[in-house]
């Protein structure tokens, strides 16, 4: 799907609203934040990438409106979409140009509706450690969920089965503490959770088996972690 290059001007907007925990931010309108990133055309990329494959980069194909936070700054009503193949942050101009965050480790927090992501960048991390991740819970334990895609390569025809085209697949998503040391633990099973949380041991163990708690399954992660941050 083609988008038009034509970028229509907004009449700059600045005024002050409040968010949760009593936090001030000032609202800017897109013109402001389309200066601000430099405006990096990502249409032309899907179009030379994306058309022979099957599937989706996207996990949800549709823009949403959203909104970006910067130190004290707000953008808000952002049309915008998280590309998990190449784990970038897309967002969409009025001319329905497809735009995307190239310095997305200046912005705090970009927020898809229901859904709150941060970027993160840590040198030295294994690739899968950085990037986007989604919000799952914060407090003095944050957790994170890494969503991804992956490319399968096309396969020619062999006997008794025809040619197969290239196509995205939708990888397990993957789970991490960040703790406020800045370390980044992954958490694949209890045992994880606990050697990660080790002064809370006790507590947590309880916790999980009192409520017949289940660490594989994202609901009950994020109510052990939620607890967690009680503690």
């Amino acid at each position: 799907m083609k988008k038009s290059a034509i970028l229509l001007f907004l009449i700059p907007l600045s005024l002050t609203c409040d968010f949760a925990f009593g936090q001030k931010f000032y609202t800017r309108d897109l013109f402001d934040f389309y200066n601000e990133i430099g405006m990096p055309d990502a249409s032309k990329h899907n179009e030379q990438t994306y058309d022979a494959i099957d599937g989706s980069p996207y996990l949800t194909e549709e823009f949403v409106k959203g909104s970006i936070q910067k130190d004290r700054t707000s953008y808000e009503g952002v049309p915008l979409r998280y590309n998990a193949f190449d784990d970038r942050m897309e967002f969409l101009s009025k001319s329905d140009l497809v735009l995307y965050v190239t310095n997305p480790e200046q912005y705090q927090k970009f927020i898809l509706q229901d859904k709150t992501y941060i970027y993160r960048k840590a040198p030295g991390s294994k690739s899968e450690e950085q990037g986007f991740f989604q919000l799952l819970e914060e407090g003095t334990v944050n957790l994170l969920k890494k969503e991804s895609i992956s490319l399968l390569e096309s396969q020619p025809a062999k006997p008794f089965s025809d040619p197969k085209p290239a196509s995205f697949k939708a990888r397990p998503a993957s789970y991490y503490l960040s703790l406020s040391n800045g370390e980044l633990i992954q958490i694949s099973k209890e045992k994880d959770l606990l050697k990660a949380l080790k002064s809370q041991k006790e507590a947590l163990e309880s916790y999980i088996d009192q409520h017949k708690m289940n660490v594989k399954r994202e609901d009950d992660l994020q109510k052990v972690i939620a607890y967690a941050n009680t503690l």
